[in-house]
């Protein structure tokens, strides 16, 4: 399933903006990346000031039903074929330094 098609499932529909920008976004991260990291999707989608903040809105997010209900039915279909990258194209200490920096960023911009 591609992100468009998710996007027209009542599965998704059924999100608030936030969670459908913060599905897609976890979902695009993963798709270029191969981890599944919701710190990214959240500084995507919101404009915390913190890491914790990240964190605990990550969090929230991952246990939200509807958000589980879409990102399962997203999961389905990639397990039945479509194409996940074997070998992510940045390592974890590269994301992280750049996650950390996105958040400096937007503190600083406050």
């Amino acid at each position: 399933m591609t992100l468009l098609a998710l996007t027209k499932t009542p599965e998704f529909n059924r999100l608030t903006t936030l969670q459908a920008t913060w599905v897609i976004a976890y979902l695009k991260y993963f798709e270029t990346t191969g981890f599944w990291e919701p710190m990214a999707a959240t500084a995507a989608a919101y404009h915390c000031q913190t890491v914790a903040s990240l964190r605990t809105h990550g969090y929230h997010m991952l246990e939200n039903r509807r958000v589980q209900k879409t990102l399962r039915l997203f999961s389905k279909a990639a397990v039945r074929g479509a194409k996940v990258p074997t070998q992510p194209r940045f390592t974890g200490a590269q994301v992280i330094k750049q996650l950390f920096e996105k958040v400096a960023a937007q503190t600083a911009a406050v």
